[in-house]
């Protein structure tokens, strides 16, 4: 039995007592009886809204996906995570360690830093895509999506804009890749011999390779945002996110 419960049947008991075996009562009396019952019961918790677990659950993913973008379009965070970062493509990256051996080390590193610039690029253009699916949320959804699991409102973020998002992006890949000279960079990568006779006549579709990385590195880190809203009341940085977060 916890704390309240014993405190309000002890104070039921009191009362009775008193009714019993003090005879007539002043006027008022069941009146402050009552008054102290109602103060001696469990509080509930606040229920929340249906319109307020919608806010809140569009509040958490545009705090997540804002964090998430800023963090993701800075090329300079790409590179330094061992687990965000953008390697070569497989093909590529069989021989990268060779190369490195070799004297090729900085086109190596120059055509991996090509790659992952134009990932950040295009990362920035996720924001519209996002707000359109946001807005499109309905109650039900909210509801189903907050008492999910750690990541379902990202899981399901992932399946309703993976589509529009690849079509936004890869435009974008390809005209950063243009830029920062990546057919340039790739070229000074294969001018060894051995590179060359491994990876002549590779067909790499660079656009597609590098958008699909944005994508999966983009959704990694709006899951890791989502877990951090659920699971850590720092991370509730308005008062919606607190009240709708501590209720669940």
């Amino acid at each position: 039995m916890n704390l309240k419960k014993s405190s309000l049947q002890s104070a039921g008991f009191v009362v009775l007592l008193l009714a019993l075996f003090c005879g007539p009562v002043r006027a008022g009396f069941w009146d402050q009886v009552g008054k102290i019952l109602k103060e001696s019961s469990p509080q509930k918790k606040e229920e929340l809204s249906s319109v307020e677990m919608a806010r809140g659950l569009k509040e958490a993913l545009w705090v997540g996906i804002e964090r998430a973008v800023s963090y993701l379009s800075n090329v300079e965070n790409l590179l330094k995570n061992p687990s965000l970062r953008i390697p070569p493509p497989p093909k590529v990256a069989k021989i990268t360690g060779f190369l490195r051996k070799v004297g090729f080390k900085k086109q190596v590193e120059d055509f991996e830093r090509s790659l992952n610039a134009a990932a950040a690029k295009a990362i920035k253009e996720a924001l519209p895509v996002f707000k359109e699916a946001i807005s499109s949320l309905t109650i039900e959804d909210a509801k189903r999506l907050l008492r999910g699991g750690d990541t379902a409102i990202t899981n399901y973020f992932r399946e309703k804009t993976s589509r529009r998002l690849y079509e936004r992006f890869r435009p974008i890949v390809k005209e950063n890749l243009v830029r920062v000279g990546v057919t340039k960079k790739y070229q000074e990568l294969i001018q060894n011999s051995y590179a060359r006779n491994y990876l002549g006549g590779t067909d790499l579709d660079l656009e597609h390779y590098v958008t699909k990385a944005a994508l999966d590195r983009l959704f990694k880190v709006l899951a890791q945002e989502e877990i951090k809203i659920r699971r850590n009341p720092a991370a509730r940085t308005t008062e919606l996110l607190k009240k709708v977060f501590s209720s669940l």
